[in-house]
């Protein structure tokens, strides 16, 4: 008996050093991103523990066999879920997402977020809220490897590919990764492609160029080497750097990579802004949130970099962050595995104002998909782009065209009298932007009725005028959908100026010291009637832009109101109308005979008025 024990024990142990040799190689192949092999291997244990249905998920889910992954998180989630983590849990959702099974997911996504979601009514709301329609089509060119990253180089695409037939890489069984153009067709289709460049292209990966738009500096990923040896990290990884490479005599030759590149981190993806002032790119580089980042950095003038900026949690989750493109109006597009999506990688969209992001926009459930949707370009007038997926069940990524239908959005309605409700004929109303860049003025008809387009995601200022009415003026940021906006009028009560006007001088807007005195006038006579309020209008000459103007009246009219208040008059009390040179009677060139004629129209004129 004892020696049955003895012989029992002996196999234990053995079993048990046997199963530990065989993890030890399986992080190995993990750790060398060989995940077919490391399946194989994982497969082959017959008793699945929390650790072996980990691994096993994990091996799929990087190789993005979705359906796989599905299988092993769940079993492992329905096992053990008790000591699962928070990372294993927030996979699973993301691998029922790729199934479509959103109900399940949403659960998931609550207990490895603690966020309540509902992404059929989300994924709902904004179908409801898009005008744009999109006609979503595989470009001809697709290989049976993966097809990726497609970047605008003049009326081509670059793209990378799978498709050549170098050594083979162990992580998903594809030969390396080249760069690839073909010709952009009128339709917007890749009919056939060739290798972009012999100087280029090499034993290792290279993907996701970026233009300058004279097409001579391209920026391209490629594994970290020393004269094309890949050089591997600690762990046995090889990074991935960002290059630079410049054109001359159609050769593409003085490769560099940039300096902020590191041995231990990868930096990725890069995207060039129109004016080739700014460089983005995805890193995991120390700092980042978790997996990887988008970051910016600055390009100068003489051609050194600035500090790589990380943009932070509006942009970046704890997730995977990927792929960014800064588009022509400084929209940028990238894709996350952090922010709610269909499942996989999303496509989301961000405006940039001043150098600050919006909150990102998912693209909706016509670009993304359950599966992976990434690397999005678009042209320059937004009615042909790119992107890459490995929708429609395949397990390597093809690159779409899309053509977007665009749908133009306007602001409408009516002028009324706000007693009696009927049209008011005549009335001048104003549209400016925020930036001044824009300036339209129409004066309505009978039935008061006006119409301007605008741009989504433009702040505009509507103002409306009429004698015997009192100024309407509102701010309004434009939606996608358009806008209608009924603007109704109220009549003046009839007031009488009480005050000198004060004059400035030429393209000046600050008070003169020989209009004080009689602004200290004006100050002491408001104080003498409490129970009204104070109306600043100020005017300009004729000289230079109707916009440049009407910026000119808002300072004059300001620095009355600044006057005013360090005497003593509230704030609250006083309001301005800013007119530029809506009301200027003297149009002439910008001569000094003509800055003499028109000094009467620079001018603000201070009222009384009851409310």
């Amino acid at each position: 008996m004892k020696k049955i024990v003895t012989i029992f024990l002996t196999l234990v142990a053995f079993t048990t050093s046997t199963r530990a040799q065989s993890l030890k190689k399986i992080d190995n192949l993990l750790n060398q991103k060989d995940y077919s092999k490391a399946i194989t291997e994982l497969l082959k244990i017959e008793s699945k523990s929390q650790e072996v249905l980990e691994k096993l998920g994990d091996a799929y889910y990087n190789t993005k066999d979705m359906p796989e992954a599905k299988k092993w998180y769940g079993i492992l989630v329905k096992k053990y879920e008790k000591n699962v983590s928070i990372d294993y849990l927030y996979k699973y959702n993301q691998t029922l997402r790729s199934t479509g099974d959103y109900t399940t997911a949403d659960i998931y996504f609550q207990k490895a977020t603690g966020k309540k979601v509902n992404t059929n009514e989300y994924f709902k709301n904004l179908k409801n809220n898009s005008i744009t329609s999109s006609k979503i089509e595989k470009i001809t060119t697709n290989s049976t490897t993966s097809d990726f990253a497609p970047s605008f180089y003049g009326d081509s695409l670059v793209f990378a590919s799978s498709r050549g037939n170098g050594k083979i890489y162990k992580w998903n069984n594809q030969p390396y990764l080249d760069l690839y153009v073909g010709a952009i067709e009128q339709n917007g289709d890749i009919q056939s492609a060739k290798a972009f460049s012999k100087s280029l292209n090499s034993d290792i990966h290279e993907s996701n160029a970026t233009f300058s738009k004279d097409g001579k500096t391209v920026y391209f990923t490629r594994n970290n080497n020393d004269n094309g040896k890949r050089i591997k990290d600690e762990n046995k990884i090889t990074q991935l750097k960002v290059y630079k490479a410049t054109l001359t005599n159609g050769i593409w030759g003085n490769i560099t990579e940039l300096p902020f590149n590191g041995d231990n981190y990868s930096i990725a993806h890069p995207s060039l802004s129109a004016d080739g002032k700014q460089l983005y790119f995805a890193s995991d580089m120390p700092g980042t949130l978790g997996s990887t980042d988008i970051y910016v950095v600055s390009i100068n003038a003489d051609g050194t970099y600035g500090k790589p900026s990380n943009l932070g949690t509006i942009i970046n989750t704890n997730k995977a962050e990927q792929f960014p493109f800064i588009s022509d109006d400084n929209t940028l597009y990238f894709a996350s595995e952090g922010l709610l999506g269909l499942g996989g990688l999303d496509i989301f969209k961000s405006k940039s104002t001043n150098g600050t992001f919006e909150t990102p926009q998912n693209l909706g459930d016509v670009i993304n998909s359950s599966a992976d949707d990434f690397s999005f370009i678009i042209n320059g007038t937004k009615t042909l782009g790119y992107f890459a997926s490995n929708r429609e069940g395949s397990l390597v990524d093809n690159i779409y065209r899309f053509s977007n239908t665009i749908t133009k959005s306007f602001i409408s309605g009516t002028i009324v009298d706000s007693s009696t409700n009927n049209p008011v004929s005549g009335a001048s109303i104003n549209l400016t932007d925020s930036s001044f860049d824009v300036s339209k003025e129409i004066t309505v008809g009978n039935d008061g009725k006006y119409s301007f387009q605008i741009k989504p995601g433009v702040t505009y200022t509507i103002v409306v005028n009429k004698e015997q009415y009192k100024e309407n003026s509102s701010t309004f940021l434009a939606p996608e959908a358009g806008l209608k906006k009924e603007i109704a009028l109220v009549k003046d009560v009839p007031k009488k100026p009480v005050f000198d006007p004060i004059y400035f001088d030429f393209d000046q807007s600050k008070i003169t010291n020989s209009y004080k005195t009689s602004l200290d006038a004006s100050v002491a006579t408001i104080k003498a009637n409490p129970d009204m309020n104070v109306r600043i209008e100020a005017y300009t000459d004729a000289i230079g832009t109707s916009q440049y103007n009407l910026k000119l009246s808002k300072e004059r009219a300001l620095a009355v109101k600044k006057y005013l208040t360090s005497k003593g008059i509230p704030a609250e009390k006083i309001e301005y109308v800013a007119h530029g040179n809506s009301m200027a009677v003297i149009n002439c060139g910008n001569t000094d005979e003509c800055k003499k004629a028109s000094a009467k129209e620079r001018k603000c004129v201070i009222e009384l008025f009851t409310n």
